[in-house]
């Protein structure tokens, strides 16, 4: 089942698969990423991200490296989260 619009009551809808979310700490810094699918209302058009896989932790390889590929893709740019 999927999410239930709290505004509308509507279930909402996958709109894209394998958004990529960015999680920056207060300082600034980028603490994860991680790929989920946005749903969308299909009424008053809220989009939420769910399904989460496995977050890409700053202290892991590859990290620096898929962050940039991340912010570079003008096609599909991740959504930033920040802390607090």
């Amino acid at each position: 089942m999927l999410p239930i619009c709290a505004t509308c009551g509507k279930e909402m809808s996958i709109s894209k698969v394998g958004v990529c979310v960015v999680y920056y700490l207060r300082d600034g810094n980028p603490y994860y990423l991680v790929r989920g699918d946005a749903v969308s209302c299909p009424k008053c058009k809220n989009t939420v991200v769910v399904r989460f896989g496995k977050k890409k932790e700053h202290y892991q390889l590859g990290f620096e490296h898929e962050l940039q590929a991340a912010l570079a893709n003008e096609a599909n740019p991740p959504i930033i989260a920040r802390e607090g």
